[in-house]
């Protein structure tokens, strides 16, 4: 590029003089273009060619240059008034509410049971009790509840509550959803701490259970991202110096179509558009939102119809139909998923949509566990408002987080400990006794995966993944909610299968599963070999592997576990006949006793099992599991 410089390249020159306002030309080694509706510069520094940093460069709206390359955008305000800000959502509300077929079904819905009256000033705000089916629009808050303790209803304060709300310090952020939800024409507000009744355990059990009509009926949700407590505000303390951290600008000038001098923005980018069609460009920044790793926020995400998001360096607004944020011009399309489009699809539910979302379900859980959660006890209710959108368009019954038409599959799930360590949190039994049986994955904290489903073998070759295909037959699954909430946890839970079963013990020596004959299978032969993959064991909690504990290392575990064939191994592309087509799930005989009181097992089960992990590769097909008879167990 100096080169052309020297030759009198305009282009050049004007690019040379941008990238020279941050960083002298002669430093860097390359540079790569993207045009994502502005023109993008990835620049490397000489050493390594490591990236170094990016450029965005734009016109202001209105502009035209001699490159087309080089889009228009918009200047982000650097200390923006909270009068700027409401007119910019109250622009994009509009435009969504009159200009989107996909979000304008927008009937008046009834009011969450409590609500803020957010009145004419903050003398005035107060906790509205509702009358039955009445309606109006309302505004939710989505926000980080931190290490402070937020403002909070409880039995002692929901009477002067009733009569006047007065915010603290440490409820910034509440107030400032008051003073948007106020400037912005809605009269109510609803934010969780206050509107659920937080030391009535009954009252937070019905309330959770109705967090899908409350997210997914409001008119707009605030998300508070930018903010890692409720005393940082909307706004947010230091959100000044990262509008200008993240939006450092500079001006050069040069020459329109028309012969006329125009200025030319280059804007500071630590990262390249991952995705030019939805990536806001807030989202550039190196800086996760704390709001984002809580896993409550999974389902108030998915649920809101529109969504503002207050980031540290602009805002950005998402709805089914587009998002945009405070830098672009032009919107983008929307961040909705797969499975949120489908579970928003209007209409009658359908064999077709059933099969898709449940397809896409495992999915969701696998993210939902990457997220943090303060109780553990929430592990369910925190996802029921999405269990509840999606039963209404199935006819499959939730079982304690998996669906009944989709079990085989799954209870395919595999701890992954790899992921949990990098959280900073082993994986654990959920502390919270009882919860879940141990076939679902609800009954641990911590971060789970499935492998990929087989759905075809010609997309499966194509891709060469490694993928499972569910062997089992899955006759009876039941569970007993423990709350009035069918979606949250439960008493008591059982699956019963068919499947290939063969007992196995562990050899300390070998340091390996072996498997051995048994009433059902006294004629098993089993020799070590090394064809295929070493059989991979992965405990669902590493506290609880059946390999370290005390009986294990004297070699008296023998017939207290078995493996349960329950899914065919499609390594890398390819149906194999050796070690790696098999996955088989461990299992422990347990004590019914052990299961909690009172608990009583399904009509002609005599001996129940826990799961205790995963092992992949498990033996060669043919020399064991070939003759390996049927059996029906039953699982808690």
């Amino acid at each position: 590029m100096l080169a052309s410089v020297k030759d009198g390249c305009k282009s050049c020159i004007l690019l040379s003089d941008i990238i020279s306002q941050f960083v002298p030309c002669s430093n860097l080694s390359g540079l790569r273009l993207l045009v994502d509706c502005t023109l993008h510069i990835a620049a490397y520094s000489k050493e390594k060619s490591k990236f170094q940093f990016a450029i965005e460069v734009y016109v202001q709206p209105g502009v035209c240059l001699p490159w087309k390359n080089i889009g228009q955008a918009n200047t982000v305000p650097a200390a923006p008034s909270t009068a700027e800000s409401v007119a910019l959502i109250r622009k994009w509300l509009h435009d969504c509410q009159t200009s989107h077929t996909s979000c304008q079904d927008r009937r008046t819905p009834t009011l969450p049971s409590r609500i803020i009256k957010v009145g004419e000033s903050f003398d005035d705000v107060s906790l509205y009790i509702t009358k039955d089916g009445e309606k109006g629009s309302y505004i939710a808050l989505s926000h980080c509840w931190g290490g402070k303790t937020p403002l909070a209803t409880t039995r002692s304060t929901l009477q002067s509550h009733q009569e006047s709300i007065q915010f603290d310090a440490n409820s910034k952020t509440f107030a400032e959803a008051v003073d948007v939800t106020r400037a912005l024409g809605f009269q109510y507000l609803w934010i969780d701490s206050v509107c659920i009744v937080q030391d009535d355990a009954d009252d937070w059990i019905a309330e959770a259970a109705k967090m899908r009509d409350i997210y997914s009926h409001a008119t707009l949700t605030l998300a508070a991202d930018g903010a890692e407590d409720t005393s940082q505000g909307l706004f947010g303390i230091g959100r000044l110096d990262a509008r200008i951290s993240a939006n450092k600008t500079c001006i050069v000038t040069t020459q329109d179509t028309n012969g006329s001098s125009v200025e030319v923005y280059g804007r500071l980018r630590s990262t390249m558009p991952s995705d030019p069609n939805t990536a806001p460009h807030s989202s550039l920044g190196s800086k996760t939102s704390k709001l984002s790793t809580r896993a409550w926020v999974l389902q108030e995400r998915m649920l809101s119809p529109c969504t503002v998001h207050f980031n540290d360096e602009e805002l950005v607004w998402s709805c089914f139909g587009q998002q945009r944020c405070e830098c672009r011009w032009i919107a983008g399309a929307s961040e909705s998923g797969h499975f949120r489009r489908l579970l928003l699809t209007a209409g009658n539910p359908s064999p077709e949509l059933e099969r898709n979302l449940l397809i896409e379900w495992p999915k969701v859980v696998e993210e939902f566990t990457t997220k943090g959660l303060t109780y553990p006890k929430d592990r369910l209710p925190a996802l029921s408002g999405l269990a509840t959108l999606l039963q209404e368009k199935t006819t499959s019954r939730y079982l304690a987080g998996l669906w009944s038409e989709d079990m085989a599959y799954s209870l395919l799930w595999i701890a992954h400990h790899a992921a949990a360590s990098n959280m900073g949190q082993p994986i654990i039994r959920i502390p919270v006794v009882p919860y879940a049986p141990s076939w679902s994955w609800a009954s641990v904290i911590g971060s789970i995966r499935y492998i990929d489903r087989h759905l075809d073998q010609f997309t499966h070759r194509r891709s060469g993944n490694d993928e499972v295909k569910p062997i089992i037959n899955v006759l009876q699954a039941t569970t007993t909610p423990a709350t009035s909430n069918m979606y949250g946890p439960v008493t008591a839970g059982f699956v019963t299968v068919r499947g290939q079963v063969v007992s196995v013990q562990f050899d300390p020596l070998g340091g390996a599963w072996r498997p051995v004959r048994d009433a059902y299978y006294p004629s098993l032969e089993f020799e070590p070999t090394n064809a295929g993959a070493t059989p991979k064991f992965i405990p669902d909690v590493l506290d609880e592997d059946p390999r370290f504990s005390l009986a294990a290392r004297l070699g008296t575990l023998f017939t207290r576990f078995v493996l349960l064939r329950a899914a065919t191994y499609l390594w890398h592309g390819s149906m194999s006949s050796e070690s790696t087509e098999v996955v088989a799930i461990l299992l422990e005989e347990v004590p019914v006793e052990s299961l909690g009181e009172g608990v009583q097992l399904p009509s002609g089960v005599e001996v129940v099992y826990q799961r205790r992990g995963i092992i992949l590769h498990a033996f060669h097909s043919q020399k064991v599991w070939k003759d390996v008879p049927m059996r029906t167990v039953t699982i808690a």
